[in-house]
C-alpha cells in the first residue's frame, strides 16, 4: 500500500487541445505557448502529448521530491490523462481497485483516476472525493474525456467550435487558440458590474470562451460532442432524525471531511478570519491533531468606521483556547495596493470584482512567505447553510408557503432584535420578503441587475438583463440555497480562491465542499441552518459547541471580507482609477456613468461597489479587450 501522503503533483495547469486542421510542427508550437502562459501555476511546463488530433499540456509544481512516475501527462495504455486538483480519497479507490486485481505503478491520485476510468469509464468521477478538472485522451474510441468536480473548485474553459476543442485551466492559454475572438460578452460584463459574478452558468466574458459548468462531464469524440451533468444534490424527504442525533452525524462528517483534507505531509496553513466557518477548521484541526503544526493568517486594517473591520478580538479568542496554533497577522501598506490591484486582475483573467480580493492575495502571500503549501479555507459553509442575512427573505417565504406565519413573525422579530436593526432596516427586510413572496427568489438579483437597464444605448443588452435560475426544489429557502452555491455567489468566490492562492503555487481546500456533508445539509429541516432565535448556521454552531470559543461560538454579526477599497482606496491611492474612458464600457450610457462617478468623487457613497466596478471594469478593458 502506498503511503498516506499524496506524492503527486498536487498544484498546476492544464491545457491542450482536439483539432485535426494543425500540423504535428504547428502543434507543437502552440502547446508550447499555451501551457507557458500557465507557468504561474507551477513551477515547470511538463512534457507533452501528441496523437493525432489530440494535444495534452500540463504545468507542474513539486509539493514533494515526486519522482517521474507521477508526471503528467500520464499515460495507462490507451488512457492518457492531464490533472488538476486533489482526489482525496485516492487511498480508498485504490484500495478497491486492488482488491479487483488492479496493479499500481505509482503512488499517485493521477494514476487512481486512469485506472478509475477503466473500471467504471465515465462514472468514475461519481466516486470521487475531491477537487478536480482533466482530460483524458482514449486513444481506442478516440475520445477525450473532459471532467469538473461537483462544486467547480478547480476552474476549466474550453472553446468548441466544428469539430475543433481548446482548453484550458485559465483564460491566458486559450487566448493563444486560432480559435480565440476578442469579443466581450456585455451580458456577463453587466452581470460583474452589478452582482460582481465571475462567470453564470457556462457564460464569461468572452463569447467565445465558455466554462464547464461544476458537476459536469464533456466529452468530445466520433459522434461529436456531449456536455451533461453526472451528480445532483438529491431532492427528497427531509430526516426524521432527532436534533441530537443530526448533530453528531454533522460533526462526524465535518472532521472526517477534515481528515481527508489533511492528507499531505507539507506545512499545513489555515485562513483565520475570526468568523465561525474559518474558526470551526481551526478549532476543529487544532483540538484533533494537536501534534499537528498549523500555521494561520489573518488580515487587518487600521482605522475607524465601516471601511474598516478588525476581528482580532475573535481570531485572539481561538489562539486562547488553542495556544499551540500559530498565528501571522499582516496590514497591507498603502503602496502595495495598486501594484496588488493589477496583479490579482492578471491572475483571476476579469475585472476585480471588490476589493476584497486584494485583501486575499495578501493573506496568501504571507502564506507563501511562511512556507506554506496547503492552506485550509472555509468558503461552502455561507451558502447552504444559510450563512448570509439574504436567507432570510426567501426563509420567511418558504414558512408563509408552508402556513407557518407564527415561526415567521417570531423570526422576523427575532431576526431585527438579534441584528440591532432599526425601523428603516426592518422595513426593507419585509420588502425583499414580499418580492420574494410575488416574484420568486431570483428577483433579489434581478433587481440588482435590472437597475443598470437604464444605463444601456444603442439597444445593448435591452432585453438580457434578467437572470434566470435553477427551480431546483418547490421549497423556497432550499432553493435559494441551491443557486447560492451553485449559480451566483459561490462559484465566483471559488473563483478568486484557485486564482489568488495559485498564484503562489498554494493548493486551496475547502473542507465544507464535501459533497456528503452537503447533500446531508439538504435533507435537514430549516431550522437546522437558520433556528427559530434567527440564529445562522445554527446546526454547524451547536455540532462543535465546546470545541469552539464561546466568543465565536455566540458572534451574532456577520462580516464578510472586509477592506476599505471602496471607500477609501479609490479616494486615495487608486484615485486615478476614477477617470474612466468612457468609450471602452461602450454599451452603456457615458453620461449616467460619468455621473454615477461624479456623485462619488463628491462623496456619495450610496454606489460604492458599482463605482468600484466600473473603475476595474475600464482597468480591465485597457488591458485585457
Amino acid at each position: 500500500m502506498p503511503s498516506t501522503l499524496i506524492e503527486d503533483l498536487l498544484m498546476c495547469g492544464i491545457t491542450g487541445f482536439y483539432d485535426s486542421r494543425l500540423g504535428k510542427d504547428e502543434a507543437q508550437s502552440l502547446i508550447a505557448r499555451m501551457a507557458g502562459s500557465l507557468l504561474h501555476r507551477g513551477e515547470e511546463v511538463g512534457a507533452f502529448f501528441t496523437d493525432r488530433q489530440v494535444t495534452l499540456g500540463h504545468v507542474r509544481l513539486k509539493i514533494l521530491d515526486v519522482s517521474d512516475r507521477g508526471r503528467q501527462p500520464m499515460t495507462l495504455g490507451t488512457l492518457t490523462l492531464v490533472f488538476n486538483g486533489e482526489i482525496y480519497n485516492y487511498l480508498e479507490i485504490r484500495h478497491l481497485l486492488e482488491n479487483k486485481g488492479y496493479v499500481f505503478k505509482s503512488d499517485t491520485d493521477t494514476e487512481v483516476i486512469l485506472q478509475a476510468y477503466k473500471e467504471w469509464g465515465e462514472d468514475c468521477v461519481t466516486h470521487f472525493v475531491g477537487m478536480w478538472s482533466f482530460v483524458l485522451w482514449n486513444s481506442e474510441t478516440e475520445t477525450l474525456f473532459c471532467s469538473r468536480d461537483r462544486f467547480g473548485i478547480k476552474p476549466f474553459y474550453y472553446i468548441h467550435e466544428g469539430d475543433a476543442l481548446y482548453f484550458g485551466s485559465e483564460y491566458k492559454p486559450l487566448r493563444q487558440s486560432r480559435l480565440f475572438r476578442n469579443e466581450i460578452n456585455t451580458n456577463q460584463a453587466n452581470r460583474g458590474l452589478t452582482l460582481a459574478y465571475t462567470a453564470f452558468k457556462s457564460e464569461t466574458y468572452f463569447k467565445c470562451i465558455r466554462i464547464l459548468e461544476p458537476s459536469h462531464n464533456l466529452s468530445l469524440g466520433p459522434d461529436g460532442l456531449r456536455l451533461y451533468k453526472y451528480w445532483e444534490v438529491p431532492i427528497g424527504q427531509k430526516t426524521p432524525m432527532s436534533f441530537e442525533e443530526r448533530k453528531v452525524i454533522y460533526s462526524t462528517m465535518f472532521t472526517k471531511s477534515l481528515e481527508l483534507h489533511l492528507r499531505s505531509d507539507v506545512q499545513l496553513g489555515c485562513c483565520l478570519s475570526g468568523g465561525l466557518d474559518s474558526s470551526s477548521i481551526v478549532a476543529t484541526i487544532a483540538k484533533y491533531y494537536p501534534e499537528r503544526p498549523l500555521k494561520t493568517f489573518h488580515i487587518f486594517y487600521h482605522g475607524k468606521g465601516p471601511a474598516y473591520v478588525d476581528e482580532r478580538e475573535y481570531v485572539q479568542a481561538v489562539l486562547d483556547k488553542y495556544p499551540h496554533v500559530a498565528s501571522y497577522h499582516f496590514t497591507p501598506r498603502e503602496e502595495e495596493i495598486e501594484p496588488t490591484f493589477f496583479e490579482v486582475m492578471h491572475h483571476a483573467d476579469v475585472p476585480v470584482h471588490g476589493s476584497s480580493y486584494l485583501s486575499q492575495y495578501f493573506l496568501m502571500r504571507m502564506a507563501s512567505e511562511n512556507g506554506v503549501k496547503v492552506l485550509v479555507d472555509g468558503q461552502g459553509a455561507d451558502e447552504y447553510q444559510g450563512g448570509y442575512m439574504s436567507s432570510f427573505y426567501t426563509l420567511f417565504v418558504s414558512l408563509l408557503q408552508r402556513n407557518r406565519p407564527d415561526i415567521a413573525i417570531r423570526m422576523f422579530i427575532n431576526h431585527v432584535s438579534r441584528q440591532n436593526m432599526g425601523a428603516k432596516e426592518a422595513a426593507m427586510v419585509f420588502l425583499k420578503t414580499a418580492l420574494n413572496w410575488w416574484y420568486k427568489d431570483e428577483v433579489m438579483f434581478n433587481y440588482d441587475l435590472g437597475s443598470l437597464r437604464k444605463y444601456a444605448v444603442n439597444g445593448h443588452a435591452k432585453g438580457d438583463f434578467k437572470l434566470s435560475l435553477e427551480r431546483f426544489s418547490p421549497n423556497a429557502f432550499d432553493n435559494w440555497l441551491y443557486n447560492m452555491t451553485f449559480k451566483t455567489m459561490l462559484p465566483s468566490l471559488l473563483h478568486y480562491s484557485d486564482r489568488n492562492s495559485m498564484a503562489f503555487t498554494i493548493e486551496s481546500r475547502v473542507p465544507f465542499l464535501d459533497h456528503r456533508l452537503v447533500e446531508f445539509m439538504f435533507t435537514t429541516d430549516f431550522s437546522d441552518k437558520i433556528n427559530h432565535k434567527a440564529e445562522t448556521k445554527y446546526l454547524l454552531r451547536q455540532s462543535l459547541k465546546g470545541i469552539l470559543p464561546e466568543k465565536v461560538t455566540n458572534r451574532r454579526d456577520k462580516k464578510g471580507f472586509v477592506t476599505p477599497g471602496e471607500r477609501v482606496w479609490l479616494r486615495g491611492p487608486l484615485r486615478h482609477f476614477l477617470d474612466i474612458d468612457y468609450d471602452r464600457i461602450y454599451w452603456l450610457d457615458r453620461a449616467r456613468l460619468k455621473a454615477v462617478i461624479d456623485n462619488y468623487r463628491n462623496g456619495d457613497n450610496s454606489k460604492l461597489k458599482l463605482v468600484w466596478n466600473i473603475a476595474s471594469l475600464n482597468q480591465w478593458m485597457k488591458k485585457y479587450a
